[in-house]
């Protein structure tokens, strides 16, 4: 009984000391496409539909075909309760036609991948880290394109944020 009751304060106690933010954010698209929503809000726009077939994992990804008419067309979602002050590392699956560009966007502003994607009929990983600033716990993860591309269809699945562990402060006499 003694055990019982000790594991149990242990794990009472680990509990209350864990940080109120989440190391790790993800979307699959198993229940839909959520919060995703086309870039530009004035037409035209796209559309993203949760697809069924072979997904990177589980059942369902993102899909969406660009209309082709204007630079940046894609999508954006936003990640949320993430711990601020820490280096924060996207990773997604894509595949499709055409190149996605990468681009994260955060209250210290763009970050854009050095390169586009071309993407083809396997799933292929690409990431990106930025750092978020500490007074924010969000941050927009968009798949766009660089140039006007006709054609182009942006499949994405398995999007994940994995956060750096937050840096070590040491008291220090001066």
């Amino acid at each position: 009984m003694k055990a019982y009751l000790s594991s149990l304060l242990v794990s009472v106690l680990l509990a209350l000391a864990a940080p109120a933010f989440s190391q790790e954010w993800s979307e699959g698209f198993e229940g839909g496409v959520g919060s995703v929503s086309s870039y530009h809000a004035d037409a035209p726009t796209v559309a993203p539909v949760a697809a069924e077939g072979d997904a990177a994992e589980g059942k369902q990804f993102l899909r969406t075909a660009l209309p082709g008419k204007r630079a940046l067309e894609g999508v954006r979602i936003r990640a949320t309760g993430l711990e601020g002050g820490r280096l924060a590392t996207v990773t997604a699956k894509v595949r499709g036609k055409g190149e996605v560009w990468l681009c994260l966007l955060g209250r210290n502003g763009w970050l854009y991948a050095p390169q586009t994607q071309r993407l083809t009929g396997q799933w292929q990983k690409i990431s990106l880290s930025k750092v978020i600033p500490a007074a924010d716990s969000t941050l927009g993860i968009h798949f766009l394109s660089k140039t006007v591309q006709t054609d182009a269809v942006f499949e994405v699945d398995d999007i994940r944020v994995t956060q750096a562990p937050a840096p070590k402060v040491y008291d220090a006499e001066v």
